[in-house]
């Protein structure tokens, strides 16, 4: 899908930039708003422009230091839609991708754990320890889509790979996300064992079974091949502006269930259980770092060989 991206800029540096926009390929439409902008001063160019050929204006901008300047800036939007007869060809033909900067801030918009977020994983906790005392997969799945716990993980990967400190927010995110987690599945526990439901339970066929508790906290070839192709989906939707998808992603995931019998251990004095559950939430956070820096590291070499300027 085409992008249009404004850059403010000097009055004095819009003819250059004019002059390298007009040759590149695909592109869709130029306005020009002289003297409009306040901050920062000066003139105000919208390019529209295909997604296959936006990581050639980003590296534009870059050489002509339009993304580095405290003189100017440079912001992404997409049309809804676009009529364009002379560009129809490219138009129909384009793909979704995000831009590096837009990769970044969909991360720092979705990874962020504010109170709300935070909230949010502590009652898929809640969620996730009484559908896994009450025999109830499909409540534990509930609690997989409902917690935001893959973009902090990810968040990590895109620090790493961008050479900034978003690396950091990302960890003390995850670590915050998981913890809230933990906590809301201790309090579930509580809260179900007071109905009758505890790990010992006769009704609490998962544990006695064992068939799932055995995959949320055992390391089987089968279990982390899962994570791995799900962690590798989660990175190439992410970088395709998809995060609503991975919703799909955390369902395939341990990440979840395992950090929810940690809680469950804590809070029934097993203590195994516990360690067994960490190890296993260890685990799959390790595979979601490396595959989406996997993913990320590929995107950047292949299509933005730039320098986050965030």
């Amino acid at each position: 899908m085409p992008r249009t991206v404004e850059i403010s800029l000097p009055s004095g540096r819009t003819a250059k930039l004019l002059e390298n926009v007009r040759v590149l390929d695909e592109v869709i439409g130029i306005r020009v708003q002289s003297g409009v902008s306040v901050k920062p001063p000066g003139d105000v160019v919208a390019v529209t422009i295909t997604d296959r050929s936006l990581p050639l204006l980003m590296e534009l901008l870059d050489r002509l230091e339009l993304t580095s300047s405290d003189a100017s800036s440079v912001s992404t939007s997409r049309p809804d839609s676009i009529i364009s007869v002379p560009e129809s060809v490219p138009i129909s033909s384009d793909y979704s991708r995000a831009s590096w900067e837009e990769l970044e801030s969909m991360l720092n918009k979705e990874s962020g754990m504010n109170f709300s977020s935070m909230a949010n994983m502590a009652i898929a906790g809640l969620i996730a320890a009484a559908g896994i005392l009450t025999n109830s997969l499909h409540v534990v799945v509930g609690a997989m889509v409902i917690a935001p716990g893959f973009a902090p993980i990810a968040r990590i990967s895109m620090g790493a790979v961008s050479g900034c400190t978003a690396w950091r927010r990302g960890v003390r995110d995850t670590f915050r996300a998981y913890l809230a987690l933990i906590l809301g599945a201790t309090i579930g526990t509580w809260l179900v064992a007071a109905l009758g439901h505890t790990p010992e339970s006769p009704k609490s066929t998962y544990f006695a079974g064992t068939t799932l508790l055995d995959y949320w906290t055992g390391l089987t070839a089968a279990s982390l091949l899962t994570s791995t192709a799900a962690a590798v989906s989660g990175g190439i939707l992410l970088s395709k502006m998809r995060s609503t998808l991975t919703a799909g992603v955390m369902i395939a995931l341990a990440l979840i269930p395992a950090a929810t019998l940690i809680g469950i251990g804590f809070a029934s004095g097993r203590l195994d259980l516990a360690a067994q559950g960490a190890l296993r939430l260890v685990v799959e956070v390790a595979i979601v770092a490396l595959m989406t820096l996997l993913v990320f590291g590929l995107k950047r070499w292949r299509v933005e060989r730039r320098r986050s300027s965030m």
